[in-house]
């Protein structure tokens, strides 16, 4: 059997736009996902100052308030539009009141790769069992 592979959000549009057929709000964990990408520094703290030629961020010489801002600066922006993108799709997941109030959410894309999978099942492999669609809050 093979695994399911998931597309997460990217504002690319070309060949085709991004579809969100899961989503998951992380309003409610946002301190402590940042705190998360916090500890991975070669990916978050190395790597995106590099591909950005952000000369001026050094994981060396700034703090824990400045890495943690460095963060929020694009997966904030990069989040709310993944939102935005995906809030009919949140709104069918939690309900058209908390759906509509959710400003920053994971969304992903069924790949084409891998195991074909309903997007009921796809959702349910992002989503704890009270979030799954159908059950309102």
């Amino acid at each position: 059997m093979n695994p399911v592979f998931a597309c997460t959000f990217d504002r690319f549009t070309d060949p085709v736009p991004f579809r969100a057929d899961a989503a998951v709000e992380v309003d409610s964990v946002l301190e402590t996902k940042l705190k998360m990408m916090d500890c991975h520094e070669s990916q978050y703290l190395e790597w995106l100052p590099w591909d950005r030629m952000d000369k001026n961020f050094s994981i060396d010489r700034n703090s824990s308030e400045a890495r943690l801002a460095y963060l929020k600066k694009d997966w904030l922006y990069a989040n709310s539009q993944a939102a935005d993108g995906a809030r009919a799709l949140l709104e069918e997941i939690y309900g058209k009141e908390k759906g509509e109030k959710i400003v920053y959410a994971e969304s992903f894309q069924l790949s084409q790769y891998g195991e074909s999978v309903s997007p009921e099942e796809f959702r349910a492999l992002f989503l704890a069992g009270d979030d799954l669609p159908g059950k309102k809050s």
